[in-house]
Order: structure tokens, then C-alpha cells, then sequence
């Protein structure tokens, strides 16, 4: 199984300013002396678009300011491939997020874009939308981030799915259901069809069970909790969920 990684673009280990490409090339080079034949695909930074990251580069969140970081004379690229020459760098991506995608795309240096996609937001889940219509919008999210790499005359660019699922922040009842678990199912076959060869669901093991998110009546379930996993990582992340204060045991599979 391919792991896809994630290094550090916000800060330096001192946390007086932005990432060091010479931390992320370091892991690299431990990776291959490693002999990880598993270890190729390497992520600058996590949805750094976005304010809730931490970032200390002067300009934070700054598409330019990443590009510059990434594709310089001695960026993130240039230093991570000269430390194993098969590692394959990527960019984060968020088509109709401004103009990021934009910028980056057309300046930075990458092997590939990593994107996050979540169906829904939190507080306004719908059985009906997610079963009937959402795989489908993930299928025009791709196409409209393949019209951005065509722009660019970079069509041919592979996309990872980074993180996906049903709601975008504090799961509720949906998730623990059925629902949440047909979805998962079809957006995988829909990324089958849209030819996308990796992709993981957030996510696998190690989260925590929500109390007190979406509910309501009008869901699908009978759990009065919510959480992204699909194993349980015991107590205490999946210690005290719902209001009976269930203990749900390390290794139970849940719907997702």
C-alpha cells in the first residue's frame, strides 16, 4: 500500500518562521535509507490556504508566498528531489477557493496537487443529498480542478484525494449510520470512474467519538454521537460517547 505524506509547511523547528525545506528533504532521505518502497508521494503542508492552519511565514495562507516556497532555486521541490529522485511532490489544492489554485498551479514546482473535498457542512447534513447527489458533485470538483491543471498545460497531472467524507467538521449522528457508510462506498466507485488512483477517507483510525453535534430527527440512526473513523481506537478518544457515556472498544469496526 502507497503512503502519501504530509510535511511541514508552516513553521521551522524553532517557531520563528515558515517551514524549512531542508527538514522535509531530511524525512525524505530517512525514507529511502529506510528502503520504505512504499514512500513516494510527499504533501507541502495541509490546506494552507486556510486561516484555522498555523503558518509564520511573513505573508501567511499566501498563494505566492507558497509557489516561491515550493518551486525556488532551493525550495521544497528541488530539495526533496535531490535528497531521493523518485519522490513525488505535491501541492495543495481548492478549486474556487480565490485564486489560489491560480497562482500555485501556474508557479509552483509539483509531481502532483492534493485535494480535500467533504460533502457537506456541519449543521446542514441531508440523507437525501448525500445519497442522490454529492458523489456526483465530487466528479464536477474534479473536473473543474482538471480544467485549472489545462490552464496551466499541466492536464495530465495526477490528483490524490487527500481527506474526504460526509461533513466537513463536528460529526454528528450521520456519520455513525448507514448513510454515512454507502456514501463512502459510492464516492470511492465514483473516483474509480473518474480515473483517480488514490484516495483516502478521513478517516481510518485514531479520531474521537462527537457528542452534542447534528442529530436531528430528520437523520437517518439512532447514535447520539458522531466520528469520522472507521475503527474505533478504544477509550479515551472513543470513551464517554453519547449520553450513556459509551466506551466503544479499540479495533470495533464502525459504518464507515
Amino acid at each position: 500500500m502507497e503512503l502519501a505524506l504530509t510535511v511541514n509547511y508552516g513553521s521551522n523547528s524553532a517557531c520563528t518562521g515558515g517551514g524549512d525545506p531542508a527538514e522535509a528533504a531530511a524525512w525524505v532521505a530517512h525514507a529511502k535509507s529506510q528502503g520504505y518502497s512504499n514512500v513516494h508521494h510527499w504533501t507541502v503542508g495541509n490546506e494552507v490556504f486556510g486561516g484555522w492552519e498555523f503558518d509564520l511565514h511573513a505573508k501567511a495562507h499566501d498563494a505566492a508566498t507558497y509557489a516561491a516556497a515550493v518551486g525556488g532555486s532551493n525550495g521544497y521541490y528541488q530539495q526533496m528531489k535531490a535528497a531521493d529522485s523518485t519522490a513525488q511532490v505535491g501541492v495543495v489544492v481548492s478549486p474556487g477557493f480565490g485564486n489560489w489554485d491560480g497562482i500555485v498551479l501556474a508557479n509552483a514546482k509539483y509531481d502532483f496537487v492534493e485535494l480535500h473535498w467533504y460533502a457537506q457542512e456541519t449543521g446542514r447534513e441531508s440523507d437525501s443529498y448525500l445519497l442522490n447527489q454529492a458523489p456526483a458533485e465530487l466528479t464536477s470538483e474534479l473536473a473543474a480542478l482538471r480544467a485549472e491543471l489545462a490552464a496551466v498545460g499541466k492536464a495530465n497531472t495526477p490528483i490524490l484525494i487527500g481527506e474526504f467524507n460526509s461533513v466537513n467538521e463536528s460529526p454528528g449522528k450521520q456519520t455513525m449510520s448507514i448513510v454515512n457508510a454507502l456514501f463512502i462506498g459510492m464516492t470511492y466507485g465514483e473516483l474509480l470512474n473518474d480515473n483517480v488512483s488514490m484516495a483516502t477517507s478521513w478517516f481510518g483510525y485514531g479520531g474521537t467519538c462527537n457528542n452534542g453535534n447534528n442529530n436531528s430527527s430528520s437523520l437517518y440512526g439512532f447514535q447520539s454521537f458522531g466520528g469520522y473513523d472507521q475503527v474505533s481506537a478504544g477509550a479515551p478518544g472513543w470513551g464517554n460517547c453519547g449520553p450513556s457515556s459509551l466506551t466503544i472498544p479499540a479495533g470495533t469496526v464502525l459504518p464507515n
